[in-house]
Parts: C-alpha cells; structure tokens; sequence
C-alpha cells in the first residue's frame, strides 16, 4: 500500500525531529555515471510510485555516502523508515519518514546539513529511449548540501538551537589557538580571524580546482565539451577516487571502439547512482593556484610557521592567484 500525505504533514522547517520529509523533487534531473556518460533520471510521477511499490526496508542514512566506503564514517545519521507520495497538486514529490539518530538531529538542527541525496539502484531503471531513465528502486540515502537533483525542500530552515553559555574565558584561550595557527598575533581579533580563514578557505578551493584540471588534463579529456568538463571537474573535487576511475573507464571504451574501427558503446551501469552534486565554483587561476599551495606546504614544512602565514608569504613570492 501506498502512503499518501499532504503538505501540512511534512516536519516543519522550524522544528526538526521525527516525522516525514521531502527527499525527491518531481522532475527530469541529469546526472553523470561512473563511466562518464550523461544521463537524465526521469523522476515524474510513474517513478515515485515504482520508488514506494518497490520499497523492502528501512535505510541508513548517512552524510555524503560515505558508508559505501567501510574505512569512512558508516554511523547513521538517520533511518528512513518508510517511503510515501507527497501529492503537489498532481505532482508527485518522494518523502521518507525519517527517525534520527542524536548526532543526525544535532547535524540538522545546527543546519550543518540541509538537504537529503538519494541513491538509485541501475539494474532496475527504465530506458525511456536515448539517454532518459526512470528510476525504479531507492537503496540508499544521504545527508548532504550539494544536492545533484533540485527542487527539495530544504529539511529545517531553523537557526542553530545550540545552547547559549557563558565561557568566555573558554572561547579566548580557543582564539588564541587558532589566530597561532594561522600565523597571526595572539591578540588578533575576531574579525581579522574570520578574515584569514577566508582567505584560506579560498586558496583551498583555488587548488582544489586546479587539481581537478590538471587531473583532467592527464586523463585524455579533450574531446569533452565545456560543460562536460566543468562537471567532471565539480566530480573530482567532490570524490576524487569515483571521478578518476569514471575518466579511466571512459579512456578505455575510446581505446577499444579506435581499435575496432566504430564508436564508443555505452557501457552499463556498474553502482548505484548517487544524486549529490559538487562545488560550483569557477576555475579560472587554475595552475597558480596549485603552485601557491605547494609553495606554502614547502615553506610550512621548512619554517614550522602556521599555513595562512606560509601561504602568505607563498602568495608574494609567486604573486596573488
């Protein structure tokens, strides 16, 4: 049997707990597998209910799916308990009764997560002809807050409901800590704290990114077109070891269709289609910014100064990225 709820039944945003979610928008959402090719999930209505007809047992939620790899974090989060319809007026959006865990409500109630990704089995998704799919049967789910399908329902929308203390002296003795290891004074403010660690926040995506394209650029992508390219770019910064292994299979399925004189065939589904999406950012200082973060490291580890202090002073010498 098939649940069917209404809008006013989902958990409200301002007080997060048990009860029911919106975890998948109704709609055409395109997504990338591990072999590189590109693919749009069609999630209208017929998928929502095959996603609920299909359903065998509670699932673990976890954040970013990480537990798909036994050396990560494998607690859960969540549960998920049941899956039900929320009727939008005809439209059909996927919902999941969730019963959290202390350290998932804490993660939600401090709005360190906001969004949930679902995990699609491949063997049983429907070819709709070209490269369209329904999926038919979820196997797994995942706090997140990069979402690959749009349109959720954030899950809380409320301030952090952490306890206000007084620890005072606590807190300084901690800044004090922090301005050192980024190299500044003890006395730094607060202000010129968060300012450094902005900056080196930014250097840190600055060389994510130019990692991601020099990695691209080892692994024969050059056929790719702009977009494909800036999302296998978002994929390595985001997982790395799944992105380097979809750019290899990719290189291989050329290499064989060369040999055998025709194209290159689509290859099949080889896991589950997880729909988390990577950092959106440009990557426009690609090559300085890489030189700039190994420069500091050398500097850091010849010196023994703090990393901001090091990737200052690696941002002079080589100039700002």
């Amino acid at each position: 049997m098939i649940n069917f709820i209404k809008e006013n039944d989902l958990r409200p945003l301002d007080d997060p707990g048990n009860g029911w979610y919106m975890i998948e928008a109704n709609g055409d959402h395109p997504t990338t597998l591990e072999d590189g090719r590109q693919i749009i999930q069609v999630l209208d209505n017929e998928a929502m209910l095959n996603l609920c007809r299909n359903w065998e047992k509670e699932l673990l939620v976890d954040k970013d799916h990480l537990s798909r790899n036994p050396d990560n974090d494998t607690a859960a989060k969540s549960w998920m308990k049941k899956p039900a319809i929320w009727d939008d007026n005809g439209k059909y959006h996927l919902c999941g009764w969730q019963e959290w865990t202390p350290t998932g409500l804490n993660l939600i109630s401090g709005k360190e997560y906001k969004h949930f990704s679902t995990e699609y089995e491949p063997e049983t998704m429907e070819s709709l002809g070209g490269n369209r799919y329904r999926p038919c049967r979820l196997v797994g789910l995942a706090l997140t807050n990069r979402p690959n399908n749009r349109g959720q329902r954030p899950i809380t929308n409320r301030e952090s409901g952490k306890p206000i203390t007084d620890n005072t002296s606590t807190n300084m003795e901690e800044l004090k800590k922090i301005a050192e290891q980024l190299g500044l004074a003890q006395e730094a403010t607060l202000e010129e704290i968060l300012a450094a660690i902005a900056t080196l926040q930014e250097a840190t995506v600055e060389a994510q990114e130019a990692e991601a394209e020099a990695i691209l650029n080892s692994e024969g992508a050059e056929d790719m077109t702009p977009e494909e390219k800036e999302i296998m770019k978002e994929q390595i910064i985001t997982n790395r070891e799944r992105a380097i292994k979809v750019l290899k299979n990719r290189a291989a399925a050329r290499g064989k269709a060369n040999q055998q004189g025709k194209p290159a065939s689509a290859a099949v589904f080889s896991r589950p289609i997880m729909n988390r999406s990577g950092m959106n950012n440009k990557a426009d200082k690609t090559r300085k910014a890489l030189s700039i973060r190994d420069r500091a490291h050398e500097i850091q580890q010849r010196t023994g100064m703090g990393y901001f202090e090091a990737l200052t002073q690696a941002q002079r010498e080589l100039g700002e990225a």
